[in-house]
């Protein structure tokens, strides 16, 4: 698979999940999903992945919260900047282990491989 061009914080800005910016899921960024899940449930079996649309969508975490608090006054102030898109470049893609902790209300990920993609 190629590098590709995709962006984040499209028109629309941050979604009703404070912290939480919206990427523009290109064919291109679509194939690398499913080719990723592909190969994930080839070598670890199908387990691995979560069922498709499992609360899934492309996105930029900005940051999470470790307590419950109403977000609406973060998302209003987010939402309130008018977010230019940016585009950056696809090219190469991390598999990580994430394990949620929700004691501690952190994640942590574990690098297993990195993948580069071809470049023209």
């Amino acid at each position: 698979m190629e590098a590709f061009l995709e962006r984040v914080g499209a028109p629309g800005g941050f979604a009703a999940v404070a912290g939480v910016a919206d990427v523009a899921a290109s064919p291109e960024f679509t194939a690398l999903v499913a080719a990723a899940r592909a190969a994930i449930s080839q070598v670890l079996g199908s387990d691995a992945v979560r069922p498709e649309g499992a609360g899934q969508r492309p996105h930029a975490s900005l940051g999470y919260g470790l307590t419950n608090a109403d977000s609406d006054p973060l998302i209003g102030d987010l939402n309130a900047l008018d977010p230019a898109a940016v585009t950056f470049s696809v090219d190469q893609v991390h598999l990580l282990a994430v394990d949620q902790d929700l004691t501690a209300g952190i994640y942590t990920w574990r690098p297993l491989a990195t993948i580069a993609l071809a470049t023209t």
